[in-house]
Formats: structure tokens, C-alpha cells, sequence
């Protein structure tokens, strides 16, 4: 009996034991399966905005980086390169080294997009849009500056809507079909990291077509960019102002880039030059008879300082209509005293340069067939007694481009600087 009770305990040993062994094996199957679970799940990141926040870096032939937005990891559609969507060649962009996933459409409209409508190109964040599948590219052009790439499957911009451009990098636009504008595009005020918009150049960094200062106080250059800044005013006919800034850049607008600064001295700034956009579409642009696309030089500070120039407007498609107005004006020169110059606006009417009584006059901004800013007014003692300083330069203007399959686009609306002038034209797409 003694040897049996002996078994029996041995027996329920080993029960238990086993018992406690198979728990041991489907718990850690459960736990392998939990991990794995959470290793395959993705958070929801959603924050209202784009989603173009989670970038993968490639490289391309040249061994530039290129950056690609990750908007949709679990995305299976075909990857095709651009080259094989766009049936041209598009300026500033190497279509061999970008391929790209069908992309969403691109459409600013309704009542909620109307104060906060924005493209960032720093981040490439994108406010108020009907779709979050659109796709994002930071390329490096030939002279090692960097452009934002945005490709989607159609944009727009609804009337009363006002897209706001920020960032410092320019914008590209490609659309797999069309692009219509009856909206406002027009770029931000602010500097960031004493940088201009969209390729702009700041006064902190001056650009190619900067301003001068004076030595003394008589007033600081406009920028240039296609057109020559207006020279600052002289200083009781002692001192000479500051001398406008020269032209650079090309009608081809290759590469992309913006504006020059008007020149500053003191404790004011001049105008930032303004930004550059480009617009590529499949089949259509058309600018709508409300529309308007604006890259214009900012106004000098008071106390005379130059106005900046206008940026660059680039527009690629087989066919091109401009009902509303493109518009790359310069900005005005501030006045001699307390009054600031003005921003260019979306017209041919030139931005005025500050002016106060008995101050001189900042000089005008480029604008319709006056691609050069003017000359900031001279300072003399006795007229301009309550003033101690010339007025500034206006800024000159900037380029504008249309290349279509014909050489020839439909203008009923304006483009600014005017068509006859140098600073604008129409070429053929390549």
C-alpha cells in the first residue's frame, strides 16, 4: 500500500507539472503573437494637415539626396516614373530619377479653407486640402539649391480661397491633368531664419541682385532680379545713395529661385525679394478671371531703405490661359523719414515708394512695362527739413515664363511685368 500511495503522489507530481508546462507554451505563443501584432500596426499620426511629415531619403544618379514623402506605407499601387506621366520635359526637375505611387487630388475650396489655406516647403505641411494622398519632393537642383516638388492627380483653388506659400525652399507643381486657379497664391511676409519665401532672398542674406548702402545717409539701392533696383537718394548733394542692385537669372528661369533684397543701413531693413513658384500640368493652367498668382519684393523700411524685386513665375503645360493676373513686381523704396514703401501687388500698377510731406520720396516699384525700380528722391535741407535721410530705391522685376506646345498662350487678363518687356515671354515646351 505504502509502494502504491508512493505512485499515485509521483503520478499527480508529474500532472501537475504538465499542467503548469502547457500554460508556460500557450502563454508564450500568445505573447510572440501580441508582439508581432504590434510590431505590424501603425499609429494613426493624423493631425489635421497633409500627411507629408514622414520623409525617406534617396539618392539619385548624381548622388544628390532626394527626399520622398512616405504618405502611405500600406500603398500597393504601381510606382511609375514621371517621365512616362508628363509627356514633356519639365524645367529644374531630373524626371528620370522620380517615381512616383497615383497620387490624390490637390483642391482648395470651401468656406473653411478660407483663412488658413497654406503650402509650407520647409516641412511640406499642407493646410486645408480635400486630399491627404498627394506626394512631396525635395529635390537639389544643378546649383546644389534645393526646390519642393508637390505631385498630385489634379489641383485647384476655389474663388474667395487665398493659398498662403511659406518656407524658404521654392515650389514646384505637377499635376497629372490640370491646374486651375481661381483663387488667390501669393507668398508669406514672414523671414525665417533670415531667409526670404520661396527662394527669396532677405536682406539678411541680400541675394545676387542686393541693394546697396550708402556710405552716409542718403538712401540704400532697390533689388534686382530681371530688372535693374532703383538707386537710393542722394544726400544734400554731398553723399550719393546707395546704387540699385544689377539683374541676374535668365527668361527660362533655370534654375528656379527668387528675388534680391533692397539694401539696408541702420536700424531698418530693406525688402525681401520676392519668391518662385512653377506650375506643371499634363494638359491644362488656366489663371481664372478672379485669380491671381503674386510673388512680389516687399517695401523698404522707413528711413529710407530699398524696396526688394519681384520673384519668378514659371508655368509648363501644352495649353496656358490667363484670364486673372500673374504678377512679379517690385516692392517700393521707403520714404525719408516715417513712411515705409509698399508691397508689390497682383496688377501692373507699380507699388508706391514712402512718402510724408516735406520727406523724400521712396522710389516706385517695377511694374506693367517699367521693369526697373526708380530712383529713391534726393534729400535737401531745405525742403526736406524734417527729414535727415533720402529716400530708397524701388525694387526691379522679377521673370515670368509660359512654355506651352505652341509657343503661344490665351492672355486676357495681366501679366506683370508686361510681355513686351524683356522680363516676361512664351517658349515652347521641350
Amino acid at each position: 500500500m505504502k509502494k502504491y500511495a508512493s505512485f499515485l503522489r509521483f503520478v499527480g507530481f508529474l500532472a501537475v507539472f504538465a499542467e503548469i508546462l502547457v500554460t508556460m507554451l500557450v502563454g508564450g505563443c500568445i505573447v510572440d503573437d501580441t508582439v508581432e501584432e504590434a510590431d505590424g500596426t501603425e499609429a494613426d499620426t493624423d493631425s489635421g494637415k497633409s500627411a507629408v511629415a514622414t520623409d525617406d531619403v534617396q539618392t539619385d544618379d548624381t548622388g544628390a539626396e532626394d527626399t520622398v514623402s512616405d504618405m502611405d506605407t500600406e500603398d500597393t499601387s504601381t510606382e511609375v516614373p514621371l517621365s512616362a506621366v508628363i509627356p514633356f520635359q519639365i524645367s529644374n526637375v531630373d524626371m528620370s530619377s522620380m517615381v512616383w505611387k497615383e497620387p490624390g487630388e490637390l483642391n482648395f475650396k470651401g468656406s473653411s479653407c478660407e483663412h488658413h489655406a497654406s503650402i509650407n516647403t520647409d516641412s511640406c505641411d499642407i493646410d486645408c486640402i480635400s486630399s491627404s494622398s498627394v506626394q512631396c519632393w525635395i529635390m537639389t537642383q544643378p546649383d546644389r539649391s534645393e526646390v519642393a516638388i508637390i505631385y498630385a492627380k489634379a489641383i485647384s483653388v476655389a474663388k474667395n480661397i487665398k493659398v498662403t506659400l511659406e518656407g524658404q525652399r521654392p515650389l514646384i507643381l505637377i499635376s497629372q491633368s490640370s491646374i486651375f486657379v481661381d483663387g488667390k497664391v501669393e507668398g508669406s511676409d514672414s523671414v525665417s531664419n533670415g531667409r526670404g519665401t520661396l527662394g527669396g532672398f532677405s536682406v539678411d542674406v541680400g541675394g545676387p541682385g542686393k541693394g546697396e548702402r550708402p556710405l552716409e545717409d542718403g538712401g540704400t539701392g532697390g533689388g534686382a532680379y530681371c530688372g535693374t533696383g532703383g538707386d537710393g537718394g542722394r544726400l544734400d548733394d554731398e553723399y550719393p545713395g546707395g546704387t540699385g542692385g544689377a539683374p541676374y537669372g535668365n527668361a527660362e528661369i533655370i534654375p528656379l529661385q527668387g528675388g534680391s533684397s533692397g539694401g539696408s543701413q541702420g536700424l531698418w531693413k530693406g525688402g525681401a525679394g520676392g519668391g518662385a513658384i512653377q506650375l506643371v500640368a499634363k494638359e491644362t493652367i488656366e489663371i481664372g478671371p478672379i485669380g491671381f498668382i503674386s510673388l512680389p519684393g516687399r517695401g523698404g523700411d522707413i528711413e529710407g531703405q530699398g524696396g526688394g524685386s519681384g520673384g519668378a513665375v514659371l508655368l509648363e503645360a501644352p495649353s496656358i490661359a490667363v484670364k486673372g493676373s500673374i504678377a512679379v513686381n517690385g516692392g517700393g523704396g521707403g520714404g525719408g523719414k516715417n513712411r515705409g514703401g509698399y508691397t508689390g501687388g497682383p496688377n501692373d500698377s507699380p507699388a508706391p515708394g514712402g512718402v510724408e510731406d516735406r520727406m523724400p520720396k521712396g522710389g516706385d516699384g517695377s511694374a506693367g512695362k517699367g521693369i526697373d525700380g526708380l530712383a529713391g528722391e534726393n534729400h535737401d535741407k531745405e525742403t526736406h527739413s524734417s527729414a535727415s535721410v533720402a529716400g530708397g530705391g524701388g525694387g526691379g522685376a522679377g521673370w515670368i515664363r509660359l512654355n506651352t506646345t505652341t509657343g503661344e498662350a490665351k492672355i486676357e487678363g495681366i501679366v506683370s511685368p508686361s510681355l513686351e518687356t524683356s522680363c516676361a515671354s512664351i517658349g515652347t515646351l521641350k
